[in-house]
């Protein structure tokens, strides 16, 4: 990423925690934007794993704690 301009919507939260480690600079979004979907996505060999199942449940979980949080632009 190094002498590049790439610009990255994320969440708050997850974009904070690399902000710093990845000399990227933040900044608000000046304009309304629509929520980001979030999606799971799995092999259908998984469906029925009681692990994988129990798995997704969780991520489902915190997701839904989580949302619906603030957007942020991150760049360099």
């Amino acid at each position: 990423m190094v002498q590049t301009d790439p610009v990255g919507r994320t969440e708050l939260r997850l974009g904070a925690a690399h902000v710093a480690r990845l000399g990227l600079v933040s900044f608000e979004i000046p304009l309304e934007l629509p929520d980001m979907p979030i999606a799971q996505a799995w092999r259908p060999r998984y469906e029925k794993d009681p692990a994988h199942s129990w798995l997704r449940h969780c991520v489902r979980e915190i997701a839904r704690e989580l949302s619906p949080a603030r957007s942020v632009a991150v760049g360099r």
